[in-house]
């Protein structure tokens, strides 16, 4: 670091950086400092053939550089599992769906009001993403901005294209407008995901660049790293449906836990799920999503309840330090 600074000086009459983010130990798999002495060094270059440059540079933009980290190639195909590949599956989602309609950008742009409550959300989705990241990276916590990003992947693919899937498989002359509508908000996330996520991934970001946006138009920038930092969308807000949405997946996650805790398949369907909670306004706040809350959890009915006690018992067992 000293050595830049001077050659900065003495060049530039100016510091090389002004700010800068160090790792803190690289061990290996175990834990333990790498040693030529121990055998256990492991090269980076060893693991780049066997899980690629991104997934590299993503592992350690995952990890908080403030603590020791452990490294190995398992490990980095670990964290890319959790986001690159994700990520890969939705692009290949939209690809295919969109060549065997022939869909092309360029058709006119569905207003956003009239677009379905799943794509305004994921579009206000991406809009926060966008400011998280941004804000984040601003800071320099980029552990911050990239489990922001790896978050928002996870939602985009296990909520909104899931939940999307008949939306896509649908005729093209059975619900034309709500058909480009998905078309037209994923494609957008998708190539503005490709600018967000340029900085952590910039071999990826640029074939997803090549496929949506070179591909459809000659006249493009050459290169994602060429185009400019998204910005969300200032005139569009929608904090009742963002909320109701949250809402409705948190009542998800927490229905197939209850299912998973006694051995019960979502493919069971089962007669109701009750909603004990105090909050009076969550009803009225999740009342359109109570369809997709049935189909999640499979149930025909959803009951709600607010007196606890009827549904959760108390039970504290002291442990006694042994004399």
């Amino acid at each position: 670091f000293y050595t830049l600074h001077v050659l900065g000086t003495l060049l530039f009459d100016s510091v090389a950086y002004k700010n800068c983010i160090v790792l803190g130990h690289v061990n290996d798999e175990q834990g333990i400092k790498m040693s030529k002495r121990l055998g256990n060094v492991v090269d980076p270059m060893e693991v780049i053939p066997q899980t690629g440059a991104d997934a590299l540079r993503w592992y350690f933009c995952i990890n908080n550089p403030e603590i020791n980290s452990r490294f190995s190639a398992r490990l980095v195909r670990e964290a890319a599992q959790g986001f690159l590949i994700p990520l890969w599956n939705a692009l290949s989602f939209f690809t295919i769906y969109a060549n065997l309609d022939g869909w092309t950008p360029g058709s006119a742009t569905i207003p956003f009001d009239r677009r379905a409550p799943l794509d305004r959300w994921i579009l206000l989705s991406f809009d926060r993403l966008v400011e998280e990241v941004t804000t984040a990276l601003e800071r320099y916590r980029v552990v911050d901005a990239a489990r922001s990003i790896e978050g928002f992947v996870d939602d985009l693919t296990n909520w909104y294209i899931r939940r999307s899937r008949d939306r896509f498989w649908a005729p093209a002359n059975q619900n034309p407008d709500d058909k480009e509508s998905a078309y037209q908000s994923l494609y957008a996330v998708l190539t503005g995901l490709a600018r967000v996520i340029a900085p952590f991934t910039p071999f990826v970001a640029d074939v997803i660049h090549g496929h949506l946006v070179r591909a459809q138009d000659s006249t493009a920038v050459d290169s994602v790293h060429l185009e400019s930092w998204p910005k969300s969308t200032a005139d569009r807000s929608e904090p009742d449906l963002m909320a109701a949405m949250e809402t409705v997946q948190r009542i998800v996650r927490l229905g197939h836990a209850a299912r998973n805790s006694h051995s019960l398949k979502v493919r069971q369907p089962l007669a109701s799920v009750t909603l004990v909670t105090t909050d009076a306004r969550m009803q009225d706040r999740v009342a359109d999503q109570l369809e997709v809350m049935r189909e999640e959890l499979n149930v025909r009915e959803v009951l709600w309840a607010t007196d606890r006690t009827a549904y959760v018992h108390h039970e504290v067992i002291p442990i006694f330090p042994k004399c």
